[in-house]
């Protein structure tokens, strides 16, 4: 159905004449009419008559004005959707990241993609490797930053070794390293417990069973548990400073390096705004 058809009816209905239906559409009152003649054939039935005081709609008219008038701003928004596919300045990047990584290593990229298109809009989702897998494959997020998904296509970006957070005063603050199985029985701070994070998945591999304590959803919180002495916390040196919060980090040993990158659904299935911040993750890791 054409959609300046329908504006036409529409506008005449709302106006009470073809005069006034053209002057706001930029038409003569001859186009109005020839436009409203030609929905009327196109629907087979007459929607508008003529009156003393100007054209009313019939009842057909009158029964189809709810219909057509949502008709038009679904259009509106179909276009408005499709401008935003089509252009890398505008829309929503719709973004899941591995926790440890949002604030010290994404941040930078996101500043300078916002500088680059200010059009756009990143929404953030966090999430351990299994829950990224699962917001993308429901179509919840468009791109993610962590680690490899089974099945799905994935670009390097970068690599974070493992630490351990550990309270200042504590005894292994003066080790040079330590190993996996010191965790073993010792009190933990864990992040994000029962999500299938690598931490976890690597102690899990090593028959490590940790004393929790404390469990949060957030690094900063974390940080400042071990702090205040009620554990040690196992994560990446990506995940920032600790010292403000009265920690040190201890380098992990005997532990491959956290390999993140960055995955999508698929190069055709993003918009030009997403296609954009992928190129932007992709430079930077570069």
């Amino acid at each position: 159905m054409d959609e300046t058809r329908v504006e036409a009816f529409l506008q005449a209905v709302s106006t009470g004449s073809f005069s006034a239906a053209a002057r706001a559409m930029g038409y003569t009152p001859a186009g109005v009419l020839r436009l409203v003649d030609a929905l009327e054939s196109e629907l087979g039935v007459t929607l508008l008559e003529r009156t003393s005081r100007g054209v009313v709609p019939t009842k057909a008219g009158e029964a189809l004005v709810p219909d057509l008038r949502e008709l038009a701003v679904l259009s509106g928004r179909v276009k408005g959707l499709a401008a935003e596919i089509a252009s890398p300045d505008r829309g929503t990047v719709r973004l899941g990241s591995a926790r440890s990584l949002a604030a010290h290593w994404l941040a930078p990229a996101i500043a300078r993609f916002g500088d680059r298109h200010p059009g756009v809009t990143v929404q953030l989702r966090e999430g351990a490797t299994p829950e990224l897998a699962r917001w993308l494959a429901a179509r919840e997020v468009d791109v993610c930053v962590g680690g490899p998904q089974q099945g799905r296509s994935w670009t390097y970006l970068g690599e974070s070794r493992y630490v351990a957070l550990v309270p200042r005063e504590h005894p292994f603050a003066r080790r040079p390293f330590l190993h996996l199985s010191d965790f073993d029985r010792e009190p933990l701070v864990q992040i994000r417990p029962g999500r299938g994070t690598d931490t976890a998945l690597l102690m899990a591999e090593e028959g490590v069973e940790p004393d929790v304590r404390f469990s949060t959803a957030d690094i900063e919180t974390a940080k400042a548990m071990v702090g205040a002495g009620i554990g040690i916390c196992l994560t990446i040196d990506l995940a920032g400073p600790v010292e403000a919060f009265g920690a040190v980090m201890v380098p992990m040993a005997a532990i491959d390096p956290f390999r993140f990158g960055v995955v999508h659904r698929g190069e055709g299935s993003l918009s030009a705004a997403t296609t954009a911040f992928v190129e932007e993750l992709v430079s930077l890791g570069a």
